[in-house]
């Protein structure tokens, strides 16, 4: 018998608690949200011991679905603990470990099948007279991997399939340019990583964009002529616009979001026992 069942998927809320009521059961159920900001209504079950949530909107939704003051934690959505262990490592040591060369602005591409124009969005980018370098990471997907490679690219460009050193990569990347999922979005915000936002997804996924815009943390470039001129912007008068934009990234993201939960669950289990 557990002590504690903590739920990370919004549907199995109502039958666990089913479950519990029928067996006459004392225990916690904790759940754990992991949609930015536009979060269904089935997150919120009254049954639910604690919720952890990831920003003050989606607080303000548990609360107008009747759950309690008490039972709501904004902790923003767990990533992994090494992004945090990451967060003051030095970038150009990370970027000569990577085999990147050190000085130029970085660009980590975070590729997707379902990421459309991709392609003529980073070589239009590849025009861009700045000093800039790219990292290609296709994330298992073969075609797209293929299609790295087989490009001509101006400038010095690591491709890359799949890849167990992301957390890495980020940390050594100066902008993100990727899709607004979940979980890229709140590790780009936990690094500090201003994003170029390629294209999303209508419903989950656009409220993410409009988080990560609304925060100044990065911008919608899903045509390349905006995608240029976002960066040429942000790389403008030393790359001040730049800068500005990591700042916000920094306050918009929670690094330590895993160990807050952790926390929260380990006082659940305190005060059973």
């Amino acid at each position: 018998m557990p002590d504690l069942i903590i739920s990370t998927y919004p549907i199995f809320q109502a039958p666990l608690s089913a479950a519990i009521d029928l067996e006459g059961l004392e225990l916690p159920v904790m759940t754990v949200v992991t949609d930015l900001v536009t979060v269904h209504r089935v997150w919120f079950h009254e049954r639910v011991t604690r919720i952890t949530v990831p920003t003050k909107t989606v607080r303000q939704l548990a609360l107008g679905a009747g759950m309690a003051d008490e039972q709501v934690i904004e902790t923003g959505i767990p990533v992994d603990p090494q992004i945090a262990a990451l967060k003051d490592a030095n970038e150009h040591t990370l970027r000569e470990k990577l085999g990147w060369e050190v000085d130029p602005i970085s660009l980590l591409v975070v590729g997707s099948p379902r990421v459309f124009d991709l392609m003529a969005i980073l070589h239009t980018l590849d025009e861009v007279d700045a000093d800039l370098q790219f990292a290609l990471v296709a994330g298992g997907k073969d075609a797209l991997h293929q299609e790295f490679q087989a490009a001509t690219w101006r400038r010095t460009t690591k491709v890359y399939n799949f890849v167990e050193t992301l957390p890495e990569m980020m940390r050594a990347a100066d902008v993100a340019l990727c899709n607004p999922g979940g979980l890229i979005t709140t590790e780009s915000l936990a690094f500090e990583l201003p994003m170029m936002i390629v294209n999303y997804l209508p419903g989950q996924e656009e409220g993410n964009v409009d988080y990560v815009v609304s925060h100044g943390a990065g911008a919608l470039c899903d045509k390349p002529d905006k995608a240029v001129e976002t960066l040429i912007a942000w790389l403008e008068g030393g790359g001040v616009r730049l800068r500005e934009v990591a700042k916000n990234a920094a306050r918009a993201g929670r690094a330590e979001a895993a160990l807050k939960i952790a926390e929260e669950a380990w006082t659940l289990l305190t005060e059973r026992s």
